[in-house]
């Protein structure tokens, strides 16, 4: 537990994915090693494939290195490499100019950043060799000078910092209405276009879905996402909902 967030972490195939989480970067791991190493070698007794001792030799190489977002953590077993992926359920960080659109991003409140703040904030701040302070919904938080926060209101500030949740998505008929659930947007869809082809296989693989600004059709259709002009009349049976936090 940080804070209000309840941290999690997963071992999955490089091809599988999860509702709520995202693949963890080397800054959410560097102070979780303990925590990965009991994940690790519980998959281990059922992969047989994992020597958690291999974390640490990753975190210890990459852990100052934000490239590792994109790439796999690889173990190896008895001559055989098989690709895995950590994922988490942290929000990430990212610093935008106070008049930047940041579509899915939202200002941070100074009890997140406070929560995360050793975890990943000052490590994003310090790669980005971030000096002025950036703009909370609350309050701000300073560069590398300081790191310190502030309660209140900021408005001068040229920066702001935006976080993200990992996104929820779930298929539901357009005549329903879920709390803490929205339509998803186009790019919402777009940006996790993975995880949410994976919701309409099967007996969903026909649907045709709404989106704000936009269709997705399912596996049987092509997957095919197009959008649709503003205050168009899309008359389908199904739309895409994406949960809010």
């Amino acid at each position: 537990m940080v804070g209000d967030i309840k941290v999690s972490f997963l071992v999955v195939r490089n091809d599988q994915q999860r509702q709520g989480f995202r693949k963890a970067t080397m800054i959410d791991l560097r102070h979780q090693l303990d925590v990965m190493q009991v994940l690790l070698s519980r998959v281990q007794v059922a992969w047989n494939t994992i020597n958690p001792a291999i974390l640490a030799r990753v975190l210890l190489k990459y852990n100052h290195a934000m490239q590792e977002d994109n790439k796999a953590i690889i173990f190896h077993d008895a001559g055989r490499t098989r690709r895995h992926k950590i994922l988490t359920n942290f929000p990430t960080f990212h610093i935008a100019k106070i008049l930047d659109e940041c579509n899915g991003w939202s200002v941070a409140k100074y009890s997140e950043v406070e929560a995360c703040l050793h975890i990943n904030v000052i490590p994003l701040l310090k790669i980005a060799r971030i000096w002025h302070s950036c703009k909370l919904q609350d309050g701000k938080i300073g560069g590398c000078r300081s790191f310190e926060m502030q309660k209140g209101d900021h408005s001068d500030l040229d920066h702001k910092l935006m976080i993200r949740y990992p996104q929820e998505f779930s298929v539901i008929p357009t005549k329903v209405i879920l709390p803490e659930w929205k339509l998803a947007t186009y790019e919402e869809v777009e940006s996790n276009i993975k995880l949410v082809k994976s919701l309409l296989k099967g007996k969903k693989s026909a649907y045709v879905c709404l989106l704000q600004g936009g269709t997705l059709s399912g596996e049987e259709l092509g997957f095919q996402l197009k959008p649709t002009e503003a205050n168009a009349l899309v008359l389908v049976e199904h739309q895409i909902v994406v949960k809010t936090k």
